[in-house]
């Protein structure tokens, strides 16, 4: 064994025994290995065989994952006792509302959740524990990596993985929680010769142009798929590109190429169990008769994707679950004239009183924000003054008496206010679905 191998393992063990503040013995006790192992490791190896020393090694890296998950425990209570000055607000009644509203509307077809890019930056875990009441048939997912944040709340919740993934990952994933989506008929070759029982979603490509099988393709892929009969052809999906659109003609174009893969498909004699076609806003504006479920997206944490002169906008009744909060840390009185933050964009046309917000383009503001943004306060909205600073804002007060550490509202869930994300999209030229995955992940997510 490698000189630098031992040495992980024996700093490793003793790291962890230190920590906690154990004795040998109760270490012994707490991870099953041998005190007396214990003690020959901590020593360095020493006086030991080759063998003994790998049969040790083995050991004690099974047993040191039991140590890194109390480890990771007790780190994660130390940071639950800790205050923090920015936090993230997840309504679980309206998370759950907005899933049974699509649920209700579409009894017919099965929704699942889709949760990729931190679920749409209202964190996995959270959106996890609370979709967990409900357990829908898959939560759709864009990394392995996010499968694994899921399984750690939910460990037995099956996934759809609809990202892209490389080839050489494929011997390390637990196929029997997990349906990939194959774009191309070389996935499907690396995925038949390993000879494990897969499940896939066919993605086809009806005019999107991003990802899938065009339909010239789907005659090949059927035939190729048969040579591997323990890869399954659980679904068959594609992706609507203008479906938010008042005026689409495209999405039925991409309906019509869709129902045309899915009779070649069943001419093969495969029988795809799940069909989906569309995500939030095509579930209100196609006519995907075809399909048996919908990827909901935006929907789910409470964002209409359709456009106000949309004439399925007033349909879609759902609500904004996220809000976010910060803490003054500094209130600043300043005189006429003065300037406020970097390159005085900002000077003060009055005597006037600034407060400090600890978050800044880093944790959740476009810098585009500076001097046209709102945060609210005892609700009073109050202008964003001078250039949003890396973890820093400042605001006008105005004439509001406040102290250190009062909580100020920096994002809403009430739409029609100036600091909702569908107003502050507005501000920086851009779609919710960006304000949304811009949310740092190091916010504290906070459900209520």
């Amino acid at each position: 064994m490698a000189h630098r191998s031992q040495k992980n393992i024996i700093t490793s063990l003793k790291s962890a025994r230190i920590d906690f503040g154990l004795t040998q013995q109760q270490l012994a006790k707490k991870t099953g290995v041998p005190r007396t192992t214990i003690s020959k490791i901590e020593a360095g190896f020493r006086n030991t065989t080759v063998n003994t020393i790998l049969d040790l090694a083995k050991a004690v890296n099974l047993d040191l994952r039991l140590v890194k998950q109390e480890v990771l425990r007790k780190t994660k209570n130390m940071e639950r006792g800790f205050t923090t000055l920015n936090n993230v607000y997840i309504d679980s009644a309206a998370i759950l509302s907005n899933y049974n509203f699509f649920k209700n509307k579409f009894k017919n077809k099965d929704i699942w959740p889709v949760l990729k890019a931190n679920a749409y930056g209202h964190g996995i875990e959270p959106i996890t524990t609370i979709l967990s009441k409900v357990k829908p048939t898959f939560m759709v997912v864009d990394s392995y990596y996010e499968a694994l944040q899921i399984w750690k709340i939910s460990p037995n919740q099956q996934i759809l993985l609809i990202g892209a993934l490389s080839p050489h990952n494929y011997p390390n994933i637990n196929f029997t929680k997990i349906s990939l989506t194959v774009f191309d008929i070389s996935s499907l070759k690396y995925l038949g010769k390993l000879n494990k029982e897969v499940r896939i979603h066919l993605k086809v490509n009806t005019g999107f142009n991003r990802q899938g099988i065009k339909l010239d393709q789907i005659e090949k892929f059927c035939i190729e798929l048969k040579k591997y009969p323990q890869v399954k052809l659980e679904g068959l999906m594609s992706h609507l590109a203008n479906a938010d659109e008042p005026d689409d003609k495209f999405t039925k174009s991409q309906e019509k190429e869709f129902d045309q893969v899915i009779k070649l498909i069943t001419s093969h004699g495969l029988k795809p169990k799940h069909i989906h076609l569309s995500a939030t806003a095509g579930s209100f504006t196609a006519n995907d008769s075809s399909s048996n479920a919908i990827r909901l997206g935006i929907g789910l944490y409470g964002y209409n994707p359709l456009p106000h002169n949309h004439a399925q906008y007033n349909k879609i009744k759902i609500r904004p679950a996220l809000t976010i909060a910060s803490s003054i840390t500094n209130i600043i009185n300043i005189k006429k004239g003065d300037q406020v933050s970097y390159n005085g964009t900002y000077k003060a046309s009055k005597d006037m009183k600034v407060g400090v917000l600890p978050l800044g383009y880093f944790e959740v503001f476009d810098r585009k924000l500076s001097n046209q943004g709102v945060v609210k306060f005892k609700d009073t909205t109050c202008p964003i003054i001078g250039n949003i600073c890396m973890n820093m804002t400042t605001f006008d007060l105005k004439n509001l008496k406040a102290q250190l550490y009062d909580t100020v509202k920096v994002i809403s869930t009430n739409p029609a206010d100036k600091n909702s994300i569908y107003q502050i999209a507005k501000m920086t030229e851009t779609i919710p679905y960006e304000v949304l995955t811009r949310i740092n992940q190091n916010i504290r997510r906070n459900i209520i």
